[in-house]
């Protein structure tokens, strides 16, 4: 999937993460603030896992800082990959993309950093702020009419990424010192993110590894998934199909969420 795909996928995610908490018992009502900086930081999730090849929206999103982050952690994911391999593998492998960060031992360890963040307020701001600013660039930096409009208005999204990364580190500091028990809450947020994304990948022709990678099963260490559809990756079926489906559905949970939807469904079937 592309870029804003998956940070299209990460709103939904973290709506309907939202939506699901309102039903359980357990879970105290979520604060509007906080709730909207979940969402935006799931959002920026979404694009970790391709910080694992430095031609990806994630590693240009936000210049030099995210262009050397993807080559270090593609140099590791190949040479994890050639460490643990086994005599299925493919053994003249090169790239590390859609290897180790794309396992579920590499969502945990997102957001396992994303905790170890939190140790302080400023590095919990910093962090949280880069990524409502990696979210928005993978929405709006992407090609097509608005992603264009927005260029033309703006000249620049050097600019304006720049305002989102300001914005949303002013937004995790208001929170995080207002909230400072939900702490734990950022870590599960790059999780999700991050499964979003994988499980997005699963329905594009390449797949993603297996659920075990890299533990060794049969002569094959990294596996892959078999792929939930044959879609091509910034192909017709993701921009036409794709996209539309998940715009159609935030509007749907984002109704729910603010318990309009019921109101609505209930005017409907008075007028039939």
């Amino acid at each position: 999937m592309m870029g804003r795909t998956h940070a299209v996928s990460g709103i939904l995610s973290g709506e309907l993460t939202l939506l699901m908490a309102k039903y359980v018992p357990v879970v105290s009502p979520v604060p509007f603030e906080v709730a909207v900086l979940f969402v935006l930081v799931i959002t920026g999730a979404t694009l970790l896992p391709d910080l694992d090849q430095p031609s990806s929206v994630a590693a240009r999103s936000l210049g030099p800082v995210t262009r050397w982050m993807a080559r270090g952690i593609g140099a590791g994911s190949v040479s994890l990959y050639h460490l643990t391999r086994g005599p299925g593998d493919n053994p003249g492998r090169e790239g590390g993309h859609r290897l180790v960060t794309h396992t579920p031992i590499g969502c945990v360890a997102f957001g396992a950093v994303a905790l170890v963040a939190q140790a302080s307020p400023v590095t919990a701001c910093v962090s949280l702020g880069l990524l409502v600013a990696l979210g928005f660039r993978a929405v709006t930096g992407g090609r097509g009419d608005t992603a264009d409009a927005i260029r033309r208005v703006t000249r620049t999204l050097g600019v304006t990424t720049f305002v989102a990364l300001v914005a949303g580190t002013g937004l995790a500091w208001y929170v995080v010192t207002r909230h400072p028990d939900a702490s734990l809450v950022w870590g599960f947020a790059v999780v999700i993110g991050c499964w979003a994304h994988r499980e997005g990948d699963r329905w594009t022709i390449g797949g993603v590894p297996r659920a075990t990678c890299p533990v060794r099963v049969g002569t094959r260490s990294w596996g892959r998934t078999r792929p939930l559809g044959d879609i091509r990756t910034g192909g017709a079926e993701e921009a036409g199909a794709v996209l539309p489906v998940l715009f159609i559905a935030i509007i749907v949970v984002t109704l729910s969420l603010v318990g309009v939807l019921g109101d609505i469904v209930t005017l409907v079937m008075g007028t039939l």
